[in-house]
Protein backbone atom coordinates (compact mmCIF):
# COMPACT_ATOMS: atom_id res chain seq x y z
CA UNK A 1 0.00 0.00 0.00
CA UNK A 2 1.14 3.36 -0.99
CA UNK A 3 1.60 6.19 2.30
CA UNK A 4 0.80 9.50 1.86
CA UNK A 5 4.89 10.27 2.15
CA UNK A 6 5.83 8.27 -1.07
CA UNK A 7 3.00 10.00 -2.97
CA UNK A 8 4.35 13.05 -1.79
CA UNK A 9 8.40 11.75 -2.89
CA UNK A 10 6.85 11.08 -6.37
CA UNK A 11 5.12 14.04 -7.16
CA UNK A 12 7.34 16.64 -5.35
CA UNK A 13 8.80 17.88 -8.07
CA UNK A 14 6.11 18.32 -10.59
CA UNK A 15 4.68 20.82 -7.82
CA UNK A 16 3.06 24.32 -9.02
CA UNK A 17 4.03 23.04 -12.40
CA UNK A 18 1.31 22.00 -15.59
CA UNK A 19 0.35 18.82 -15.89
CA UNK A 20 -2.81 17.40 -18.34
CA UNK A 21 -5.56 15.94 -16.49
CA UNK A 22 -8.41 13.95 -18.70
CA UNK A 23 -7.63 16.34 -22.08
CA UNK A 24 -7.36 19.42 -19.63
CA UNK A 25 -4.15 21.56 -18.39
CA UNK A 26 -3.99 22.25 -14.80
CA UNK A 27 -1.65 23.40 -12.27
CA UNK A 28 -0.63 20.90 -9.99
CA UNK A 29 -0.62 21.52 -6.54
CA UNK A 30 -0.43 19.03 -3.76
CA UNK A 31 -1.14 15.88 -2.66
CA UNK A 32 -4.20 15.88 -0.38
CA UNK A 33 -5.33 12.92 2.18
CA UNK A 34 -8.68 12.43 3.38
CA UNK A 35 -10.24 9.08 5.69
CA UNK A 36 -10.94 7.00 2.28
CA UNK A 37 -8.46 7.98 -0.53
CA UNK A 38 -4.90 10.46 -1.50
CA UNK A 39 -6.19 12.99 -4.14
CA UNK A 40 -4.00 14.89 -6.54
CA UNK A 41 -5.68 18.74 -5.88
CA UNK A 42 -5.06 20.55 -9.40
CA UNK A 43 -6.52 24.27 -9.86
CA UNK A 44 -7.55 25.03 -13.87
CA UNK A 45 -7.03 28.20 -15.30
CA UNK A 46 -9.89 29.73 -14.17
CA UNK A 47 -8.86 29.29 -10.72
CA UNK A 48 -11.31 26.24 -9.60
CA UNK A 49 -9.71 23.45 -7.69
CA UNK A 50 -10.68 19.91 -8.45
CA UNK A 51 -9.74 16.74 -6.38
CA UNK A 52 -8.41 13.47 -8.65
CA UNK A 53 -7.87 10.07 -7.15
CA UNK A 54 -4.60 9.08 -6.73
CA UNK A 55 -5.43 5.93 -8.26
CA UNK A 56 -5.91 7.76 -11.90
CA UNK A 57 -2.72 9.98 -12.69
CA UNK A 58 -1.73 13.39 -14.44
CA UNK A 59 0.38 13.34 -17.63
CA UNK A 60 3.41 16.32 -16.48
CA UNK A 61 4.07 18.63 -19.21
CA UNK A 62 7.44 19.68 -17.90
CA UNK A 63 8.75 16.11 -18.84
CA UNK A 64 6.82 16.03 -21.90
CA UNK A 65 7.14 19.01 -23.48
CA UNK A 66 10.56 21.14 -24.53
CA UNK A 67 11.53 23.49 -22.20
CA UNK A 68 10.21 26.29 -25.14
CA UNK A 69 7.00 24.79 -25.57
CA UNK A 70 6.72 24.34 -21.26
CA UNK A 71 7.99 27.95 -21.33
CA UNK A 72 5.67 28.98 -23.36
CA UNK A 73 2.42 27.92 -21.82
CA UNK A 74 3.49 28.98 -18.39
CA UNK A 75 3.80 32.50 -19.90
CA UNK A 76 0.14 32.13 -21.23
CA UNK A 77 -0.89 30.83 -17.51
CA UNK A 78 1.24 33.80 -15.86
CA UNK A 79 -0.58 36.24 -17.69
CA UNK A 80 -4.56 34.95 -17.04
CA UNK A 81 -4.05 33.85 -13.90
CA UNK A 82 -3.45 35.04 -10.17
CA UNK A 83 -1.45 31.56 -9.20
CA UNK A 84 2.18 32.03 -10.90
CA UNK A 85 4.59 29.36 -12.04
CA UNK A 86 7.87 29.16 -12.81
CA UNK A 87 9.17 29.09 -16.41
CA UNK A 88 12.02 26.25 -16.72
Amino acid sequence: MTTLKELQEETDKYKDTLVIDFFKIRLFRQIIEDPDDFYYKLVSYKGRVSLLSCVGSFIPLIDSLSKKQYNYLANIWNLNNTIQIKEI
